[in-house]
C-alpha cells in the first residue's frame, strides 16, 4: 500500500494532538490527547492490513521519506511488528511500538444527540481567529451566539480588558457559549458542522473525512 497526500496530512495533524498513534486494521485512524480533552477520528483512503503502533508519527513519516522524499512514491509492506518501506532499489523499515506505550482513544464516539446549538464554522473564519489568537495573544477561543447571531472569537475570558477579536459566522436560534483553550483547537482547516454542549463540542468536516470532539473549558479566576 501507499499513503495518499490526504492521509499524510491527517497523520501530521494528529501528531499535534498526540505524537503517538495506534493504527487499527481498516480505514479509520483515531487519536486522543494525553489529557483526553481532544478526540479525533479520520476515515482515510487506505485500508491498513493490521494493527500497528507508531510511537512518534513525525519520525515515522521522516523514516518513510528516507526511501523517497515524495512519500506517495513509497510502498508500505506490513509484516508483524515491522513495516518495510520500498521505493525503487531503496528499502528500510520501522518497528511497531507496544500498544501499552500509547494513549488510546475509546472504541466508541462521544454521543452528542441533544446539542445546545448547531452551526457551521467556515475554514476562513477558523484560520482568521486562530491567527488572531496567536497575535493578541488569546488563551481562549469562543463559539457563542446572542440575539440570533453566532460568532467565533479570540480573547481571555477571565480578563474583560484583554484584546479581543469577534467574527460573525451565521445565525442561531438561541443564545449559547462554548469556551475552549486555544491550545486544544487543533483542527485541520476545513469547513465544519458543529454541535455544541456545555461540556464538549463536536466538529465534523463538511467533506466527512475528519471529526473532532473538543472539551469545553471552565476557566477559574
Amino acid at each position: 500500500m501507499k499513503l495518499s497526500n490526504e492521509t499524510v496530512e491527517i497523520l501530521k495533524n494528529f501528531s499535534a494532538i498526540n505524537p503517538s498513534v495506534m493504527i487499527r486494521k481498516g480505514d479509520t485512524i483515531r487519536t486522543i490527547t494525553a489529557k483526553k480533552n481532544v478526540l479525533a477520528c479520520a476515515k482515510v483512503k487506505e485500508t491498513f492490513p493490521q494493527d500497528f503502533g507508531i510511537y512518534d508519527i513525525t519520525h515515522f513519516l521522516n523514516v518513510i521519506s528516507c526511501a523517497d522524499s515524495n512519500i506517495g512514491n513509497v510502498t508500505l509492506d506490513f509484516d508483524g511488528d515491522l513495516v518495510h518501506f520500498r521505493s525503487g532499489k531503496t528499502k528500510n523499515y520501522y518497528r511497531a511500538a507496544a500498544p501499552a506505550g500509547i494513549t488510546q482513544p475509546p472504541a466508541k464516539d462521544i454521543d452528542i444527540s441533544s446539542p445546545d446549538a448547531t452551526l457551521t464554522l467556515p475554514s476562513t473564519v477558523m484560520v482568521q481567529i486562530m491567527r488572531a489568537a496567536g497575535i493578541l495573544p488569546a488563551p481562549n477561543v469562543v463559539l457563542w451566539g446572542k440575539d440570533g447571531v453566532s460568532y467565533f472569537s479570540a480573547y481571555n475570558v477571565l480578563d474583560e480588558t484583554s484584546l479581543r477579536q469577534d467574527t460573525e459566522i451565521g445565525t442561531c436560534d438561541k443564545d449559547f457559549i462554548a469556551v475552549f483553550d486555544t491550545d486544544n483547537f487543533k483542527m485541520l482547516p476545513r469547513d465544519y458542522n458543529v454541535k455544541v454542549t456545555s461540556g464538549v463540542a463536536y466538529f465534523e468536516s463538511t467533506t466527512g473525512d475528519v471529526q473532532y470532539w473538543v472539551a469545553c473549558s471552565t476557566p477559574k479566576k
